[in-house]
C-alpha cells in the first residue's frame, strides 16, 4: 500500500532551501514513517527506503551521503514559532534529535525532536496530506515544491501567491529575469503538474504600473474530494474492522476510496457527519491512538502541576 506523507503546514511554510529532488524524496519518505510515532526512537533499512523514495542509486555508501546532506541542510534552515509565548521566535529547525547513519548496518535510525514533534503528530487540523509515490516520480525540485504547497489547497483547487513569495517557497535564485524563471520553473511545473492535477493551469497576475509588472501568480485544478463519489456507503461496499476512531470513538470500516483501501465512517461521505476521519493504514489508526492517549496523559501531568503550583505557590 502507498505510503501517506502528512505533517503540519508549519512545515509547508518552510522553503527547503537547496535540497536536491533525491534529498526531498528522502525527506518525504522519513516524515512518512515517523507520522504518529510521537519522538520513538525509529530504524529504517537502506532497502527500505530505496523502494519508497524510488531511490534510482544501488550504492549504499551514496545513500547514506544523501541522507547526511539532507539531515545537514534541515539543521541549517531555521523555522518561525506561534506559539502564544513563543510567538516571533526564531529557531533553528531540528526535526529530529537523532540521526544516526550507519553504512556498515545499512541503516538509518531517526528520533523526531519533542519541540518540533507537532509537525509529524498534531495532525487533526492544520496540515497537508500527499501520496509518496506521486511525490517521488516527480522529477524537478520545483515540481516538488510546488506540489507542496498545493497539496495545501487540495480541497478548494486554487493557490493565489504573490512573485517575492513564491521566489521563496520555491528558492529561486535571486538572479534569475522573469525568463529565467518561465523557463526553468513555471514550463517544468506546469509540464509535471499537469499530469498530477487535473485541469491544471497557472495564470500570471499583473500590477498596474508601468508595463503592468507581473506581481504573482494563480494556480488552479480540479478540487480533490475523497467522498464526492460516494453517495452510498453500501453502494460500493465495505468491510467491518473491529477499529474505533480515536477522535470520536466510532467505529470503523474498510474500504476503498479512489482506488486505495481506507480505514473510515460508514457515513463519512455526508456532508453532515459528525466525524469524516480517514485513516490510511492499521498502522496509522493505532499510532495516532497511541499518540493521543499520550498527549491526554501529559496534559493532565500539566494540570495537576499547575493545580499544585497554584495551591502551594
Amino acid at each position: 500500500m502507498n505510503e501517506i506523507v502528512k505533517y503540519h503546514n508549519d512545515l509547508s511554510e518552510l522553503p527547503l532551501r537547496k535540497f536536491t529532488s533525491s534529498e526531498l524524496d528522502l525527506l518525504m519518505t522519513i516524515c512518512s514513517k515517523c507520522k504518529y510515532q510521537d519522538t520513538a526512537s525509529l530504524t529504517f533499512g537502506f532497502s527500505e527506503l530505496k523502494k519508497l523514495a524510488n531511490y534510482d542509486s544501488k550504492d549504499n555508501h551514496r545513500l547514506a551521503e544523501d541522507i547526511r546532506r539532507t539531515n545537514k541542510k534541515l539543521l541549517e534552515l531555521n523555522i518561525m514559532l506561534h506559539d502564544a509565548d513563543k510567538a516571533g521566535t526564531t529557531v533553528q529547525f531540528a526535526l529530529f534529535t537523532r540521526f544516526i547513519t550507519s553504512e556498515e548496518m545499512q541503516t538509518l535510525e531517526v528520533k523526531v525532536n519533542e519541540e518540533f514533534k507537532y509537525i509529524l503528530n498534531d495532525l487533526t487540523s492544520n496540515f497537508t496530506r500527499f501520496e509518496l509515490d506521486e511525490f517521488v516520480q516527480l522529477r524537478s525540485s520545483y515540481a516538488k515544491a510546488c506540489y507542496r504547497q498545493l497539496k495545501r489547497y487540495r480541497d478548494t483547487g486554487f493557490w493565489s501567491v504573490s512573485l517575492e513569495r513564491f521566489k521563496e517557497l520555491m528558492d529561486i535564485p535571486k538572479s534569475y529575469t522573469l525568463t529565467n524563471l518561465d523557463k526553468r520553473v513555471l514550463k517544468p511545473i506546469d509540464t509535471e503538474l499537469s499530469k498530477v492535477f487535473k485541469h491544471f493551469t497557472i495564470e500570471k497576475k499583473y500590477g498596474t504600473g508601468r508595463g503592468k509588472p507581473v506581481i504573482g501568480f494563480e494556480f488552479h485544478f480540479t478540487p480533490e474530494r475523497p467522498w464526492e463519489s460516494l453517495t452510498d456507503s453500501t453502494e460500493k461496499g465495505y468491510k467491518e474492522t473491529g477499529f474505533i476512531c480515536p477522535d470520536c470513538g466510532q467505529a470503523l470500516v474498510e474500504k476503498v476510496i479512489n482506488g486505495s483501501n481506507c480505514w473510515c465512517h460508514i457515513d463519512g461521505y455526508k456532508n453532515d457527519a459528525t466525524c469524516r476521519r480517514i485513516f490510511n493504514s492499521v498502522a496509522e489508526i493505532e499510532g495516532y491512538e497511541s499518540y493521543k492517549k499520550k498527549s491526554e496523559e501529559e496534559k493532565k501531568t500539566h494540570e495537576k502541576r499547575g493545580f499544585f503550583g497554584k495551591l502551594f505557590g
